[in-house]
């Protein structure tokens, strides 16, 4: 089965999103994300109206990378609308534990975003307490290439059994890399969002998915 393609709206306002989220750019994508700087600008409000502009049959993803009160802000999330939001990696296990039981609660799900320092043991761990989708990110300070030393440590996770998503920096290149690679998402912001013809560019990454 094709990835999905998600695009990651880190942007100022839901005004701003809603004008990237065109009827065109949505009928290309698979999933959108409230991305964390627009959840710092916005909070909530931005995935209830996200919600009421994308329909509800769209996937819709709160990126807060919850660190901390993480029953309480994964409730405002999911009650707001959406249907996965995401803990940091340096969450504590108490606090993904309770993420978790606020998202099994509602049907919903959760996600681990990687930052920082982590390994396959501290994955293992993250598993079985029923975390299982992880998103492998490279961030956004600073710089990275994508090279097969990545692909590898995707496919590790997935033999845990993660659903693993892929972000930081994606083109056309660097999604050819994941060729045969069970990728649940591939989630693409910035050069989605500031490409000259969104649509198009979507369409050109599901193409590279495809191969």
């Amino acid at each position: 089965m094709r990835p999905k393609l998600q695009i990651a709206l880190d942007v100022g306002s839901v005004r701003e999103a809603k004008q990237i989220l065109t009827e065109e750019v949505l009928r290309e994508v698979d999933i959108v994300e409230a991305g964390t700087l627009l959840l710092a600008a916005e909070g909530a409000r931005a995935v209830k109206e996200l919600r009421e502009h994308i329909g509800a049959q769209k996937t819709l993803v709160a990126d807060f990378k919850i660190a901390d009160g993480a029953g309480v802000l994964a409730s405002m999330f999911f009650d707001a609308g959406a249907d996965l939001t995401t803990v940091i990696a340096a969450a504590g296990p108490d606090s993904m534990k309770k993420a978790q039981k606020t998202a099994a609660e509602r049907k919903k799900e959760l996600q681990i975003e990687l930052y920082g320092r982590w390994d396959l043991e501290l994955a293992k761990e993250w598993y079985q307490l029923g975390l299982h989708h992880i998103i492998f990110h490279h961030a956004r300070d600073g710089a990275h290439c994508w090279n097969a030393a990545d692909v590898e440590q995707v496919r590790s996770l997935q033999k845990i059994g993660y659903q693993v998503s892929v972000t930081g920096g994606l083109d056309k290149e660097s999604i050819r890399l994941f060729k045969g690679v069970p990728v649940f998402a591939f989630i693409a912001g910035r050069a989605l969002y500031k490409s000259a013809e969104a649509a198009g560019e979507a369409r050109a990454l599901k193409k590279a998915m495809d191969i």
